[in-house]
């Protein structure tokens, strides 16, 4: 999902239930063999799973505020990959040419993350070191609800995506209608009830994904009340 080719790590913390993210220098290797022959046999689910992941990555970097043109050009091709060839590897694990511009979408969304992420990953790691779900199910889990919250702030940029994608409708909408889609057509839990969260577990999802360290570059600015309103959505299904 890209996280080969960066120089942070996530470890999850078994004894108290918390994903921690690091970061240092040193954790950058030298050398990276992306070679898309190698994810062939790799089975639907878990192409699913890692493209999710990936697209949210560029998705997240697109539309963190932060100032980086060359990053954002890098995460709207990715974005782009990320449509075109993420369905047909999940329909055709075989396909070499599909299996290329996956693994491009994953490196691209690497390297555009050095702006940073936000709600969904921190989200999805609450979520994960808690129930231990699938990182890349529970980031699809929680994209269109994540876009409802930032769309005040992310509706130019989502026009921006809808365009370049030369999607039904050239505007949030239009991109928030391709995600649920996508979704569906890759097998991806609707909402985070199917992966076994249920409302009275909120509370302490919210103070997990407070600690982490993507909630502070998400577009609009994290606290108890949005994070709580995220996971009901969430957990309900209300996507907007």
């Amino acid at each position: 999902t890209g996280s080969e080719v960066d120089a942070n790590a996530v470890i999850t913390d078994a004894a108290h239930h918390v994903k921690r993210s690091l970061y240092h220098p040193d954790l950058m290797p030298g050398v990276v063999i992306a070679d898309p022959m190698l994810t062939r046999r790799l089975i639907p689910y878990l192409t699913a799973a890692t493209g999710m992941d990936a697209l949210s990555h560029n998705l997240e970097a697109l539309c963190n505020p932060a100032f980086g043109p060359m990053l954002d050009a890098v995460a709207l091709q990715g974005i782009r990959y990320a449509r075109e060839w993420l369905p047909r590897a999940f329909h055709e694990p075989r396909n070499l040419e599909a299996r290329v511009y996956t693994m491009a979408a994953s490196i691209m969304g690497a390297i555009a993350f050095e702006k940073g992420l936000g709600a969904m990953h921190a989200m999805a790691h609450a979520v994960g070191a808690l129930f231990k779900t699938h990182h890349g199910r529970t980031v699809g889990a929680l994209m269109p609800y994540v876009l409802r919250f930032n769309r005040r702030r992310i509706q130019g940029k989502m026009s921006e995506v809808a365009r370049f994608l030369d999607l039904p409708r050239y505007d949030y909408r239009g991109v928030a209608d391709w995600i649920l889609e996508l979704r569906r057509e890759l097998g991806i839990p609707g909402t985070l009830s199917e992966l076994g969260v249920r409302e009275a577990d909120i509370p302490d999802l919210v103070e997990r994904a407070l600690g982490d360290a993507n909630a502070d570059t998400n577009p609009v600015p994290l606290d108890r009340a949005g994070l709580e309103r995220i996971f009901h959505w969430a957990v309900r299904g209300q996507a907007g």
